[in-house]
């Protein structure tokens, strides 16, 4: 065995994807243990849950074992109110030993950032555990009442950042913001929802400097920014963007603006949006002012076998003749998806030739250039992780390899 490289042996065990092979693997000799060590023990969460409520004890294995913290790759933190101030304690040290996470999930934080908090030295441990390390993603998923400065901070922690439902004072006055960042700006890809404070924020002018000079790709709800002031504030370095409309009545982003770095733009409708007239409005807005364009993809949702998708039949030509003229010649991608009560994949197939057939009647030049392509997606469990791989592509690119795929694209003919 000692003849066998050692690349040759880490190679091998890297291909192991079940926990008790590789906790053999690393009782099996020194050869196999770093390797095996490092798949079992790169992901780290921390909850006040009945089944992990005392966090001691993964402080004492760091104390113990400190070569183990530059294995921990992917955290998720979770603290709310009733977070005992022994567990905060503990996990401020363990924030101080890592030194190789690239990915955290803040799943909560709950009165963490209120005034008389408990344990007054951990917002400050937080932040600086973020920027410290190497992230490549930062997710969080809720603060209630978080300040504009703590949020503003957070972009300048890793390239790929979310908020889902984190809110900030209304009145951004009593807590100014910094003419520039104190550390430099990293978001290259920003992701907001339930957002609406967070929306505001970040299109105020002061909050320029933390976006204008990365910030290639944004997904956000479009009512929380029905006047366009986010998109305008980012216009200028935007090259991929998704509008997240999920209600009929939700107001549509207007005007746009010239977005000249624009190559692509997703919309990720709720049911039978496509019928709007607002909304055709949105992607002829979207198509006249992205010179760069080159592919549209609008995912509609189907949610029953019963359900009818209606589109606005009337706009495709209009739609046709506006994208046919575009000097890049853009693709156009129709995506339908499907829950994850949908099995049988023959279910899938009904709904989607019905949806395609007057799309590709309606819209005649890009159906005979080959640039019309329907899709199918099929979701499966909500979690954090499938929700990012839906809400992100380029964030599920970087999601562990050993997570469950949340949509599984099946390519139909043109």
């Amino acid at each position: 065995m000692a003849s066998i490289p050692q690349e040759l042996v880490d190679a091998i065990v890297g291909k192991v994807a079940d926990i008790p092979s590789l906790k053999a693997c690393a009782l099996a000799g020194s050869m196999f243990r770093e390797t095996s060590q490092r798949t079992l023990l790169q992901s780290l969460r921390l909850t006040t849950s009945w089944k992990d409520p005392d966090w001691s004890a993964t402080c004492s294995l760091l104390e113990e074992s400190p070569h183990i913290a530059s294995y921990i790759t992917h955290l998720t933190i979770e603290v709310l109110d009733d977070t005992p101030s022994n567990n905060i304690k503990c996990l401020e040290q363990i924030l101080a030993k890592l030194v190789n996470v690239r990915k955290c999930v803040i799943d909560e934080l709950t009165g963490v950032f209120d005034a008389g908090y408990h344990t007054p030295t951990f917002p400050s441990a937080l932040l600086d555990f973020l920027t410290r390390e190497p992230l490549r993603e930062l997710h969080v998923v809720y603060i209630d009442q978080v300040s504009a400065n703590v949020v503003l901070r957070m972009l300048t922690t890793a390239p790929i950042v979310s908020f889902f439902d984190v809110t900030v004072p209304e009145d951004l006055g009593h807590d100014p913001v910094p003419d520039m960042p104190q550390h430099p700006p990293k978001v290259q890809d920003l992701i907001l929802n339930e957002n609406e404070s967070t929306h505001l924020l970040l299109s105020q002018p002061q909050s320029k400097s933390y976006t204008q000079l990365l910030l290639r790709r944004l997904s956000f709800d479009t009512r929380h920014d029905p006047s366009s002031r986010l998109i305008c504030a980012i216009a200028d370095t935007l090259q991929y963007i998704r509008f997240n409309i999920y209600r009929l009545e939700e107001a549509i982003p207007t005007p746009i603006p010239l977005l000249p770095m624009l190559t692509v733009v997703e919309f990720l409708l709720g049911f039978n949006i496509l019928a709007t007239p607002s909304f055709s409005d949105l992607i002829l807005d979207v198509v006249r002012m992205s010179p760069q364009l080159a592919i549209i993809t609008i995912y509609a949702a189907f949610e029953e076998l019963e359900d009818e998708l209606v589109t606005n039949v009337t706009q495709l030509p209009v739609w046709d003749a506006v994208i046919s003229a575009h000097p890049v010649r853009p693709t156009m991608q129709w995506c339908l998806t499907f829950p994850f009560t949908f099995w049988n994949r023959s279910e899938r197939a009904e709904p989607l030739a019905e949806f395609a057939e007057p799309i590709r009647r309606g819209m005649p030049n890009l159906q005979e250039e080959g640039r019309l392509v329907f899709d199918k997606y099929y979701e499966h469990r909500f979690e954090i992780e499938q929700y990012l791989r839906r809400e992100w592509p380029y964030a599920g690119r970087h999601l562990p390899a050993h997570s469950h795929e949340s949509l599984i694209r099946t390519h139909v003919d043109h």
